[in-house]
């Protein structure tokens, strides 16, 4: 996804942007399984690219295709 800046923004801005959205997109997941044979569990964390999409636009970044 190519974010156009808010009005007045700059790339340091639009990058410190993008990590605070990125780190509160993040999300625990974990599963597992038992069968007669035996079992076997994971987890780890995932990124929610709706709630990425919607904290950038909550912070005025629009989708947008980059300059050519």
């Amino acid at each position: 996804v190519y974010w156009l800046f808010p009005p007045g923004g700059n790339e340091q801005q639009a990058r410190q942007d993008d990590y605070a959205c990125m780190q509160e997109a993040q999300q625990q997941q974990s599963s597992a399984y038992v069968n007669p044979y035996g079992g076997a569990a994971q987890s780890g964390s995932t990124t929610n690219i709706y709630l990425y999409k919607s904290c950038m636009y909550a912070r005025g970044y629009r989708e947008g295709q980059p300059p050519k």
